[in-house]
């Protein structure tokens, strides 16, 4: 899930630049993984509906239960990310300011914890994950776009 997103950052830097470069995939990471977040959390409401039609998602393959640790790995490997770039100086310090949305993910993991073979109780952790998506996102493009 991820991969495609980040592909979009890395392409679009490329054909600006015409080569590669490190510092879009230092950044593309985390806003890839977060927007990963996003078609996974999305993905418990259409379980039923999925497996129905024979689509073999994660949620579906795995069942509710298991499947909702992913989230918490998905969102905390893309905060993870970003802090290892951070600390190894591959985003300027700015970019710390990314970090603002973490505790948006941390709640939305606990609430599908706690919901996730309830999918109408998950609207609000859907929400947040997207909102903590575009959050970083916006943080991250201005800490680079101003350091």
């Amino acid at each position: 899930m991820a991969a495609g997103w980040l592909l979009v950052v890395l392409g679009t830097d490329y054909v600006q630049r015409g080569a590669l470069a490190p510092t879009p995939l230092a950044a593309g990471l985390s806003q890839a993984l977060l927007v990963a977040a996003v078609l996974f959390i999305n993905q418990f409401p259409d379980r039923r509906a999925d497996e129905a039609a024979g689509k073999r998602t994660l949620v579906v393959r795995l069942g509710p239960r298991a499947a909702r640790w992913g989230y918490p790995v998905i969102a905390g490997g893309a905060y993870g990310w970003l802090g290892l770039q951070l600390v190894l100086n591959h985003l300027p310090g700015a970019a710390t300011l990314a970090l603002v949305p973490l505790p948006l993910s941390a709640w939305a993991a606990a609430e599908l914890a706690r919901h996730a073979a309830r999918p109408a109780h998950l609207a609000g952790a859907i929400r947040t994950t997207i909102a903590a998506a575009l959050l970083h996102g916006l943080l991250l493009a201005g800490a680079l776009a101003f350091a």
